[in-house]
């Protein structure tokens, strides 16, 4: 009887912890992820579809300024383990041809999630776009492994809340300011919004200078249109 008793509670304990394994995994990554890396997600395969609306302001133009708008994809095509041995992701980036209707890859771009941040390699600079783990108010410098610019402080000024970008709702979505710095001279300001699960959702990016003959610079905005994770 007590073999019987010992054999039947052995198998309650299997029973309950099968269940509690199946309880675990069908929760979703919102739950267990405390350090936010589902922010920027590494998986083959995974893609986002943006719709960009650029301006250029340029005194020499005949406008003083041209007008782009398009369809930007970027998927993560492959990994493979750099010459520091960190775990590395292929950024595909394509622009969708409205004459021809084929996605034609424009450049590739490339990023690493490491166990204290998440960087990103774009046009061969490097940024620190994320720091883990994810906390509303703290800063790091997200050009603290480039030489091209200035010091940025970047900041979570949201973390973990619901958010709606054009027509997409999200659970999870976190806000890093980049950049606000401004006069009655120039606008500078940079911003990106990134969701659980899916990475980046949004961007803006303004670099305009007042001069004398005209407005200089740019003014960018990235809004995330469909998603494949």
């Amino acid at each position: 009887m007590k073999h019987r008793i010992l054999i039947h509670c052995s198998v309650l304990m299997i029973i309950i912890t099968i269940a509690s394994c199946t309880k675990d995994n069908s929760s979703s990554l919102n739950k267990n992820d405390v350090s936010g890396y589902g922010y920027f997600p590494i998986n083959v395969g995974h893609y986002v579809i943006y719709n960009v609306d650029s301006i250029v302001y340029n005194p020499n133009l005949q406008y003083q300024r041209d007008t782009f708008h398009y369809k930007l994809k970027e998927l993560i095509e492959s990994t493979y383990i750099d010459n520091s041995g960190n775990l590395t992701e292929r950024i595909e980036r394509y622009v969708w041809d409205e004459t021809n209707f084929v996605w034609n890859i424009n450049n590739v771009w490339t990023s690493n999630r490491k166990q204290q941040d998440a960087e990103k390699i774009e046009d061969n600079v490097r940024y620190v776009k994320l720091a883990f783990p994810v906390k509303l108010n703290s800063t790091w410098n997200g050009n603290a492994l480039n030489s091209l610019y200035p010091e940025w402080d970047y900041s979570y000024t949201q973390v973990d809340v619901p958010a709606k970008v054009a027509t997409l709702s999200f659970d999870s979505t976190l806000t890093v300011l980049q950049l606000a710095d401004s006069n009655f001279v120039y606008n500078h300001y940079a911003v990106e919004k990134y969701a659980k699960n899916v990475g980046m959702i949004y961007k803006e990016l303004k670099y305009i200078t007042d001069s004398i003959v005209g407005k200089v610079g740019f003014d960018l905005k990235m809004t995330i249109e469909s998603y494949n994770k």
